[in-house]
C-alpha cells in the first residue's frame, strides 16, 4: 500500500472496509468559530495572490496537515472543515490557480474528503503521516511544474485535534526550501495546559523560534478550549488580518498568556501531564 496517493481516485482506493461511512471531525461547538478564523486568513491570503501585481499569475499552494474528512456534523448542522473552507474562499475571491495538498492519518477520513474533492483536479488528499507529506512537498511541486521552489507562495495549516506531535522539523525544513509559504497554527491551548510537562508540550511563545518566521499575528483564544490561531510570515508588507493583532502588541501578549494560563497555574499541574484525557 502506498502511504500517499497521487490523485483523489487513488486516495479512495487506499481504503477498505466501511470507508463509505459518514465521518465526523472536530470535537465541539467552538469548531465553527475556529473555521471563521481560518476563513478570514484564507480569504486575505488568496485575495493578495489574486490582486497583487507581484504575485498575479502565480499558483497558490496550500498544505493542510490535519485535514480531517471535510465536515463536522456533531454540532447540529454541517460545518465545513478547513480543506473545503479553503476551496470556498478561493472561489469567493475568484482565484482559480491553486494547488491544495491535504493529509490525514485516518484512511476513512481521507476517503470521505476525497469524495468531496473528486471533481477538483487542483486538490490532492493524501493518506499518511503529515511529517512525510512535508518531506514530499518539494518533489510534488516539481512534478506540478514548479522549478524555483524559493518563489512558491502559499500557506501551511497546522490544526491538531488536541495534544499531538507537531512535525516541527519537517515544516521548518519545508519553510527553508519554500520561504514564501506562510504558516498558520491553531494552538490547542487547553490540551497544552492539561499536559504541562509532557514531552509534547509546547509553549505558544515558542512558535516564532520553532517555525522561524519573522512577522507574527495572533487571534484571541476561543473561550472553551483556548484554541488560538497564529500566523507567521516572512514579510511585513502585508496588512494585519482582520480580528488578529500583532504578536508583541499588548493585546498579543495578553492573548498568549490566556492561551496557556499563567505560570503559577501551570506549576500546580502534574509534571507527567494528563495525556490519557486526549487519547
Amino acid at each position: 500500500m502506498r502511504r500517499f496517493s497521487k490523485s483523489q481516485k487513488q486516495a479512495v482506493e487506499l481504503v477498505s472496509g466501511n470507508a463509505g461511512d459518514v465521518l465526523n471531525q472536530g470535537q465541539g461547538y467552538t469548531t465553527e468559530e475556529k473555521l471563521r478564523g481560518f476563513a478570514t486568513l484564507f480569504e486575505q491570503q488568496l485575495a493578495i495572490a489574486k490582486h497583487s501585481n507581484v504575485l498575479r499569475g502565480s499558483t497558490y499552494v496550500h498544505i493542510d496537515l490535519h485535514a480531517g474528512c471535510g465536515y463536522n456534523r456533531k454540532i447540529g448542522h454541517n460545518v465545513k472543515g478547513s480543506p473545503l473552507v479553503f476551496r470556498d474562499m478561493a472561489a469567493k475571491v475568484g482565484l482559480n490557480d491553486y494547488l491544495m495538498f491535504s493529509v490525514d492519518k485516518n484512511k476513512h477520513a481521507v476517503a470521505e474528503l476525497a469524495r468531496h474533492l473528486e471533481n477538483d483536479n487542483r486538490c490532492f488528499p493524501f493518506f499518511g503521516d503529515n511529517a512525510e507529506l512535508c518531506e514530499s512537498v518539494p518533489e510534488l511541486l516539481r512534478a506540478h511544474g514548479f522549478s524555483d521552489l524559493r518563489s512558491v507562495v502559499g500557506s501551511v495549516l497546522m490544526d491538531p485535534n488536541g495534544l499531538v506531535a507537531f512535525p516541527w522539523d519537517q515544516v521548518n525544513q519545508l519553510m527553508r526550501i519554500c520561504p514564501r509559504l506562510d504558516v498558520i497554527v491553531n494552538y490547542p491551548g487547553l490540551a497544552m495546559i492539561r499536559n504541562y510537562g509532557h514531552p509534547l508540550w509546547v509553549d505558544i511563545a515558542e512558535l516564532p523560534k520553532r517555525l522561524h518566521k519573522t512577522n507574527w499575528f495572533i487571534r484571541e483564544p476561543l473561550p472553551t478550549w483556548y484554541y488560538t490561531i497564529a500566523i507567521g510570515r516572512n514579510t511585513n508588507k502585508i496588512k494585519r488580518p482582520a480580528s488578529f493583532v500583532e504578536w508583541d502588541s499588548e493585546a498579543g501578549r495578553r492573548y498568549r498568556r490566556r492561551a496557556v494560563t499563567d505560570n503559577a497555574t501551570l506549576r500546580k499541574l502534574p509534571s507527567t501531564g494528563q495525556l490519557e484525557l486526549f487519547t
